[in-house]
């Protein structure tokens, strides 16, 4: 679905229900916008960039990182000053959230993997945490039933916090009586798998647009 194309009764009616956007994009395309990337980090993750040892690591965890803390200021309004000091909490077993108030949530997941990354995030915030997952992986020689149930088997521990329990993951499956589903696509020669719950409304698009935007917002 073209989310920037809906009208604003249609957009009215999407919001209804809880949105996310599946968003992915080449490091190396981000990395070539002018954008002060490293000031976009917190105290704690600028520490944890200059631990990291590996090259591409490092670059990816910046530009995930820096990407993601633009999204959540489009999403709340607000202003540049107020990026850097986005709190991101993390569970017991190092899973991500952003928390409002204690209340509210903001929940995403983040996967990169040798040059290309993707972020599923809610598009507005919830009255209620939602178990959600992604995972992008290289296509695999093994064929496409491995590098699906590989895929699924990453965005479900992601969103779970644990192996799911079950050798063969289907596209959907019942948990605690709530239906979740796996949205799949190919990008390129990647992979791409988010889980979400069933009814929930999804789009997907490109991150090179949004930079453009995030920019001039930056200057």
């Amino acid at each position: 679905m073209d989310y920037q194309n809906v009208s604003e009764k249609r957009r009215n009616a999407y919001y209804s229900l809880p949105t996310f956007e599946i968003i992915h994009f080449s490091i190396y395309e981000v990395s070539q916008i002018d954008i002060p990337w490293l000031k976009l980090l917190s105290d704690e993750e600028t520490e944890r960039y200059y631990q990291i040892q590996n090259y591409h690591q490092k670059s990816e965890f910046l530009y995930c990182r820096a990407f993601l803390r633009l999204m959540i200021a489009q999403i709340l309004n607000l202003e540049k000053q107020r990026i850097k000091d986005i709190l991101i909490h993390y569970s017991h077993s190092g899973k991500p959230k952003f928390l409002i108030d204690q209340k509210q949530f903001l929940p995403f997941s983040v996967s990169h993997r040798l040059g290309y990354a993707a972020i599923v995030i809610a598009a507005h915030v919830l009255s209620k945490d939602l178990f959600i997952g992604i995972d992008i992986e290289k296509e695999s020689p093994w064929g496409k039933e491995y590098i699906t149930q590989w895929s699924r088997r990453e965005a479900y521990i992601k969103a779970f916090e644990k192996k799911p329990p079950m050798p063969f993951i289907p596209k959907e499956f019942e948990k605690e009586g709530y239906k979740y589903s796996f949205r799949e696509k190919n990008i390129d020669d990647y992979f791409l798998t988010c889980l979400l719950p069933k009814n929930v409304n999804v789009y997907s698009r490109q991150s090179l647009p949004l930079l453009s935007t995030f920019k001039n917002m930056l200057d």
